[in-house]
């Protein structure tokens, strides 16, 4: 629901939706990109992140660490994170 929000908050036109398409076709053949949620990368337009030049340069985002306990939660068409009962 929240990425269907951020697309229509976007109103994209024909060619930004080229660009973004472009993007996530390249990224996501990059075995270093972490994929965000699909609200969050167009929130914070991740379609203009740029990627390492090879495959052992330092991401540009450091790495998410594993937090154990926690969960995420949609809650009024927003992701949270939700400590575990």
């Amino acid at each position: 629901m929240s990425a269907v929000r951020e697309w229509d908050r976007l109103k994209p036109d024909d060619a930004l939706i080229d660009t973004i398409a472009r993007a996530l076709k390249r990224q996501v053949q990059n075995k270093d990109w972490a994929v965000p949620y699909a609200c969050r990368y167009l929130r914070n337009q991740r379609w203009l992140d740029e990627l390492p030049k090879d495959s052992k340069a330092a991401p540009a985002r450091p790495q998410a660490r594993q937090l154990t306990g926690w969960h995420t939660e949609v809650i009024d068409g927003e992701e949270v994170l939700v400590e575990d009962e």
